[in-house]
């Protein structure tokens, strides 16, 4: 990667567009054929193509900033969002939804598609329309890409799930994927509201410095309940009156019994409050509004605050079955709070 540093503009531009042409090229091919079908006669996975091409698209990215290789990409950029990305797009929306609502491997068997190539050509297809955007456009449209990251997120869960190999079950699984992201962006929020509430306190806001340092606290207690406080982790046994009186019989509040029974209603009170608080307070009063506006979150966070309620309706009301998704809609809460403490950290800085 160093030496791409020295090379030329056009070496550069040269390499990036034969690494995205053969990833798309061997990406398909395995998405039409069968997985593998690249390597056996060609000996290289088509997953390297597609890592070197995100790789070299965040190069590119960061290289040249607001001189955006354009002019060199214009046709590049052209088939890239008006035939393909609308085109993969809408394929993936249509199979993945297909393929969720038959049975496990119905796209493949009556389409011959496999679903996960064509996620990763969607996931290519992004990040390249990402990269050619001006950073101007990006600035601008910031609160609908990160809306539409979300619905992304969303489409990815339910992609994964319909993927054969148990993928999203692993995630989901006790010390998973999901759980550790969850403490990761809790602990980030904490570590985040922190910085505020250090921030408020120097410029004489004593009581906005109090209320992130309450945040700062909750957040801290909430990523250390994901990980049991690092019980698994440090292997420590746990006490005699929590092994009886946990549900899970691990070092944590949340699974205490009388208590984990009605979790899912301070899932579901927060979504509520989440999403509409940026349509309540719009019917408050001026000074009220003046005074909660800064802690209420953007209309834009919808997409990763308001999925678990429907996830926790659907299986508590509606006594659903598909229990699974409580993990995926309790990440989306996570990352929707890491995502509202960057925000009011980056409008007030």
């Amino acid at each position: 990667m160093f030496r791409l540093v020295s090379l030329s503009y056009g070496g550069r531009t040269l390499i990036y567009k034969i690494i995205v042409v053969l990833a798309f090229f061997s990406l398909g091919s395995d998405m039409i054929f069968y997985p593998g079908f690249f390597k056996k006669y060609l000996f290289v996975s088509p997953l390297i193509f597609f890592t070197l091409s995100l790789l070299f698209t965040l190069f590119l990215t960061l290289i040249y900033k607001k001189e955006k290789p354009a002019d060199d990409f214009i046709f590049f950029r052209k088939i890239n969002n008006y035939f393909l990305l609308p085109l993969i797009f809408a394929l993936s929306l249509v199979f993945t939804t297909l393929e969720y609502l038959n049975y496990p491997n119905y796209i493949f068997s009556t389409f011959h598609i496999h679903l996960e190539h064509l996620f990763y050509l969607l996931v290519l297809n992004l990040s390249l329309t990402l990269c050619f955007m001006n950073k101007e456009i990006l600035t601008r449209n910031k609160k609908y890409l990160i809306f539409g990251f979300s619905l992304f997120l969303i489409y990815s869960g339910i992609a994964i799930k319909s993927w054969q190999g148990g993928y999203f079950s692993s995630f989901i699984d006790e010390d998973g994927l999901f759980e550790n992201l969850q403490f990761f962006f809790y602990l980030a929020s904490s570590i985040t509201a922190f910085l505020i509430a250090l921030r408020e306190y120097r410029k004489g806001k004593y009581i906005f410095a109090i209320c992130f340092v309450a945040l700062t606290i909750v957040m801290f207690f909430i990523a250390g309940e994901e990980i049991s406080w690092g019980q698994r982790f440090l292997k420590i046994q746990s006490p005699e009156i929590l092994v009886q009186y946990n549900a899970q019989r691990e070092i944590n509040i949340h699974n205490l019994n009388g208590i984990n029974s009605y979790q899912y209603l301070y899932y579901m009170f927060v979504s509520l409050l989440c999403f509409s608080s940026w349509i309540i307070i719009k019917y408050l009063p001026r000074g009220i509004r003046s005074l909660f506006k800064p802690f209420i979150p953007p209309w834009y966070l919808t997409g990763y605050f308001l999925p678990i309620f429907f996830i926790y309706f659907y299986i508590k009301v509606l006594q659903g079955t598909h229990l699974e998704w409580r993990e995926f809609g309790e990440l989306l809460l996570a990352l929707g709070f890491l995502v509202y403490f960057f925000e009011i950290h980056a409008v007030k800085s």
